[in-house]
């Protein structure tokens, strides 16, 4: 049966129907049972190092090694896959992207992620102000799949808008949205939500710093400043992932969740975001993790315009920590 399976497996390889990987897998594993199968005594020192009774429990924990090798190899491609297609999606988007942007050049721009807010996108946009500090604002919406009319009633009041053609989450809008922008050397990138709760009062003192070369990134703060509505739950997941990330950073964040954010466009090139969903602890842990310099500046958090939360509570934790553990290994190995 091995050498049928390695006959097989080889003719696949030849046909360029298995990958080297799988191919690599099944060699070794059943030139291992070939090998066994003619001297069993072989596996004798193995079986007393890892405490086994018989050579059957040693074959049964090598395939299972084996196994979780596979599956390990076919999720990390699966992902790898994902990543691609929404890099497609971005690419596409801004491709087909049509309105004359070049007064984005030297501005202050604001990246606003909407997935069906055409409820508060209209007031949102409204407030902006059309400078902050002798510098122009450009309002850049990423359109990420909605099923309303936030494309049309984004343009309609005044701001750039890239559409993405399926939902992709809100950390991949934010990358689309950085891309785009910086092909047009902006002073300043902010990241603003589109659902109201953000303060445009706050725009000024928190990209002042930037414009100043005082730091490299401003992240706004709930509990340095105000916020308009208390969800004890939300707040208590807050502190720990907040304490989590200084922790292991060596930081001294104050609010890890705060959408609110304004960057020197210059470390955006070089910070690497991924994250499709879960974006505000990955640019948080990539920009401490790279040694630029941030600050926490007291904002208002407000009450939603309208709808709802769109951050499903048990899995936004899970994904959050997911992402905090994953974002500092990366950086430290």
């Amino acid at each position: 049966i091995s050498f049928i399976v390695i006959i097989y497996s080889s003719k696949l390889k030849w046909n360029h129907k298995l990958s080297n990987q799988f191919y690599i897998v099944f060699l070794v594993f059943w030139m291992n049972v070939i090998v066994i199968s003619i001297q069993p005594s072989i596996l004798d020192t193995f079986l007393n190092i890892f405490g086994l009774e018989n050579r059957a429990q040693f074959l049964l924990m090598f395939t299972v090694m084996v196994l979780l090798y596979v599956i390990y190899t076919q999720v990390s491609k699966n992902k790898n896959m994902s990543l691609d297609m929404n890099r497609i999606i971005s690419d596409i988007a801004i491709s087909n992207f049509k309105q004359n942007a070049n007064e984005i050049k030297n501005s202050i721009v604001l990246i606003i992620p909407s997935l069906n807010e055409v409820k508060s996108l209209p007031q949102v946009l409204s407030q902006i102000p059309s400078e902050i500090l002798g510098h122009k604002i450009s309002k850049v919406v990423i359109d990420d799949g909605s099923t309303d009319d936030t494309y049309k009633i984004a343009i309609q009041n005044g701001a750039y808008c890239l559409r993405h053609e399926t939902n992709l989450g809100q950390g991949s809008a934010l990358i689309t949205g950085i891309n785009f922008a910086s092909k047009y050397n902006p002073d300043v990138i902010v990241t603003f939500d589109a659902d109201g709760q953000h303060d445009v009062s706050d725009l000024k003192n928190l990209v002042s710093p930037i414009l100043s070369n005082t730091c490299d990134m401003t992240v706004g703060s709930r509990f340095t400043g105000n916020q308009e509505y208390v969800n004890t739950e939300r707040l208590v997941g807050i502190h720990f992932f907040t304490n989590m990330i200084n922790f292991f950073c060596k930081s001294d964040i104050s609010d890890c969740t705060n959408g609110l954010r304004a960057f020197n466009p210059l470390i955006l090139k070089k910070i690497k975001l991924k994250e499709k969903k879960f974006s505000a602890p990955e640019i948080l842990v990539e920009t401490i993790m790279k040694g630029y310099r941030i600050n926490n500046i007291s904002t208002t958090i407000k009450k939603r315009t309208a709808g709802q939360t769109k951050k499903p509570r048990i899995s936004f934790a899970f994904g959050l920590f997911r992402v905090i553990i994953v974002t500092w290994l990366k950086n430290k190995v």
